[in-house]
């Protein structure tokens, strides 16, 4: 699953039903992106999870069922994630 590129998006959270990605989730350039909310039913990722150059997340909350991500883990370039 790929959310990448949208300069209007604001906020992520209407994700929570989501149990499961066979695959890679990537968060990446959404400039004005400041929350990502709405993955608390996730509990798997079946390769990497990428968040980064989304420059006014503020916070990354929404993963707490996350228990398995096969692949790698990277976060980087989050300007206001401090």
């Amino acid at each position: 699953m790929q959310i990448s590129g949208n300069g209007e998006l604001r906020t992520l959270d209407t994700f929570d039903s989501l149990q499961s990605i066979d695959g890679r989730l990537e968060i990446t350039s959404n400039h004005n992106l400041t929350s990502i909310a709405g993955f608390g039913g996730l509990t798997t990722v079946d390769s990497n999870l990428l968040i980064y150059t989304n420059n006014t997340l503020a916070q990354i909350d929404g993963f707490a069922s996350l228990g398995s991500v096969t692949g790698n883990v990277e976060v980087r370039n989050l300007g206001a994630l401090l």
